[in-house]
């Protein structure tokens, strides 16, 4: 079944929100070292991504300030390139990309 861009950017806001959830009392070290917080954050990451890549070029120009082309290269690599993951890469888009993508989804919501 098709899903719609109100579907998807449900999940995209889903995902992010888990990452936050994920990541809520923990720092880099914490992270590195623990490995169902890892593939959880990458999980949502991949769903992020996946999504993204699927939204109309109408929708994603709703929302000038997140670098939707930077979700689906994560993603890609995540899937990709799995062997070679920058977990330095993957903690700062969870901490700060990740954040401001979930603010414009909600801004733009209200």
């Amino acid at each position: 079944m098709a899903r719609d861009d109100d579907q998807r950017l449900a999940d995209i806001r889903c995902a992010a929100e888990k990452i936050s959830l994920y990541i809520a009392a923990v720092d880099f070290e914490m992270f590195v070292e623990d490995l169902k917080t890892r593939d959880a954050v990458l999980m949502a990451l991949v769903v992020i991504g996946e999504a993204s890549s699927r939204l109309t070029s109408e929708t994603k120009l709703e929302y000038p300030g997140v670098n939707w082309s930077a979700a689906v290269g994560l993603r890609n690599q995540i899937a990709h390139g799995y062997f070679e993951i920058q977990w330095d890469v993957v903690w700062l888009t969870a901490v700060e990309d990740i954040p401001n993508m979930l603010q414009a989804i909600e801004q733009r919501e209200i």
